[in-house]
Order: C-alpha cells, then sequence, then structure tokens
C-alpha cells in the first residue's frame, strides 16, 4: 500500500499487478510501503484506500511466466512446474502465494478499485514476455477468480 502526494488517499496494490511502478509513480520518495495496520488508522480519519486490480488470468500467466522464465527462474518454495497447464492445476487445487491468489483477499476491504489498465503510469518494471497462456480450464480459473473480475472497478481517477 502506497500514499501518494495527493493526502488522502492510500493506493493498494497486491503483487503482480504493477506494484514497483505504482510505487515509483504514485509514492512520496524515501518511504517504504505502509502496513494494513496503519492503514485501518488512516481510514479512522477518513481517508479514502483504492485498490487496483488487474485483469486475474493476465496476472496468474505474468506470475507463471515471471517465475518460469524471468529473472527469479524459480517459484515461491522452491517449486517447479513444467508448464502452465499443471501451474494452473496447482493454484485451482488451492495454492495460494501473494503473485496469483485472488487479489480480493490481498486487497482488504478497499473504498473502491480501480483497473489497473487506467493507471496514468509509463512504463511497466518487471513485466515480462506471455510465453505461456492461461487457456487450459479457463471456465475454472473464470469462476476461481470471480470476485476479482467483480471488483476490478472503472478507470482510475484521483
Amino acid at each position: 500500500m502506497y500514499i501518494p502526494h495527493s493526502v488522502g488517499l492510500v493506493i493498494s496494490v497486491s503483487q503482480k499487478c504493477a506494484s514497483t511502478s505504482i510505487s515509483n509513480a504514485f509514492h512520496i520518495e524515501g518511504l517504504k510501503p505502509i502496513s494494513a495496520e496503519a492503514v485501518a488508522e488512516l481510514k479512522k480519519s477518513f481517508w479514502k484506500v483504492v485498490g487496483v486490480v488487474r485483469d486475474p488470468i493476465d496476472r496468474l500467466e505474468s506470475a507463471y511466466n515471471f517465475f518460469k522464465y524471468g529473472q527469479c527462474g524459480t517459484f515461491p518454495d522452491n517449486q517447479q512446474f513444467d508448464n502452465i497447464e499443471a501451474f494452473t492445476d496447482a493454484v485451482l487445487a488451492g495454492l495460494l502465494d501473494d503473485h496469483w491468489s485472488p487479489q480480493n483477499i490481498v486487497l482488504g476491504e478497499c473504498d473502491s478499485y480501480a483497473d489497473l489498465e487506467s493507471l496514468p503510469i509509463g512504463q511497466r518494471l518487471n513485466a515480462c514476455e506471455h510465453r505461456e497462456k492461461a487457456t487450459y480450464k479457463h471456465k475454472e480459473l473464470e469462476q476461481y477468480y470471480s470476485k476479482d473480475f467483480m471488483i476490478r472497478g472503472d478507470k482510475w481517477e484521483l
């Protein structure tokens, strides 16, 4: 979660949702992300929290390709997946991680939500090519991420 230059607003993002780019674009230099407890205290003072939501299947693909082919080269907890189908099966079977778990869980209780694609950020940092696409069990993935699709929100407005 980040505090942009406009006082009274907290931007909440999950991992693999351009969080580094958003931090660079909106964050006051030299500050670190704030905790959920700090956000709760700010909300008591009528600060608003905007959750930024990425298309969940695009985010899943991004996480898989980032860990498989990107700079990491390995998945969290040193897990390995031969292909995106095996990864999809694991996610649908309950494999959780902040990089691909439903965003509605990570974002908590926001006052509103905005679609990532509408944010005024320039170059996306840590972006990776989607070599493998999540076409396997697409309907099941849509169901798994159904709340993310519901909260995805409108265009970004300050």
